[in-house]
């Protein structure tokens, strides 16, 4: 942890009732306790909850005050409905409050994804979430809880949108590899906006290079139009080109 820069962390919980089951509330007390105890004085906390409506539990507090964070986080208890678009807004408005130019600011919202009061459609809700990423630069982590009803589409979307990460966790050893022996790579975004540049100097760097062009996630506007048809229509394009 000592890589990493001075962070502002406001950890943003889903408290409702369908996080009652043994896999989403009391295993993220688990993994949030766990990761309280290897936060320096160069970290500060805040802790924002939501059901069927917001409310902020632990005002940012200093890495080194513990047994207040532990004690926030031991006081948790699922209940209610699920109005996730309240609990986004009011953690951002936290998170904009307390900045940190120097260091890392970040919204971690743990959840199992089942929104069901305010804004419920995915659209509008990583609409909503992508402006509040841009005109407040404040990044986004999701933590996926439980099985079954789990939206991981929908978590995982929200993160993807708005330049952030999803981790699903499913045990205690998994919230210990995502906080902890992660934890540089899960809440610091070292690179925004990646562009791949690949040359193709022979056949089999071609082949190579198709493939991962057909397989590719990135957008297809970020190439050359000459490529577009190939892409399209399943042609390669001539080897003398470069991306």
């Amino acid at each position: 942890m000592d890589r990493r820069p001075d962070s502002n962390l406001f950890f943003l919980v889903d408290v409702s009732g369908s996080m009652s089951l043994y896999n989403k509330l009391p295993l993220l007390k688990q993994c949030l306790t766990s990761l309280t105890r290897g936060l320096t004085e160069r970290d500060f906390v805040s802790i924002v909850v939501y059901s069927g409506e917001s409310r902020v539990v632990l005002e940012l507090t200093s890495g080194n005050d513990k047994s207040e964070i532990l004690s926030t986080i031991d006081s948790l208890q699922s209940g209610g409905s699920t109005n996730g678009e309240s609990g986004i807004q009011l953690a951002y408005d936290l998170a904009k409050k307390h900045p940190r130019p120097n260091g890392s600011n970040r919204v971690l919202l743990a959840t199992d994804g089942d929104f069901n009061v305010g804004v419920t459609s995915t659209p509008k809700l990583i609409e909503m979430a992508k402006k509040r990423a841009k005109d407040d630069h404040i990044f986004l982590t999701v933590l996926g809880f439980g099985q079954g009803n789990v939206q991981d589409d929908r978590m995982e979307q929200l993160a993807n949108q708005v330049d952030g990460a999803y981790h699903y966790i499913d045990s205690e050893q998994e919230g210990r590899k995502v906080l902890i022996e992660e934890m540089s790579a899960t809440l610091v975004t070292t690179a925004k906006d990646v562009k791949p540049q690949v040359e193709l100097q022979s056949h089999q760097s071609e082949e190579v290079t198709f493939d991962w062009l057909r397989q590719s996630t990135v957008k297809k506007s970020r190439f050359p139009r000459s490529y577009e048809g190939c892409w399209r229509h399943g042609r390669r394009p001539s080897s003398d080109g470069v991306l």
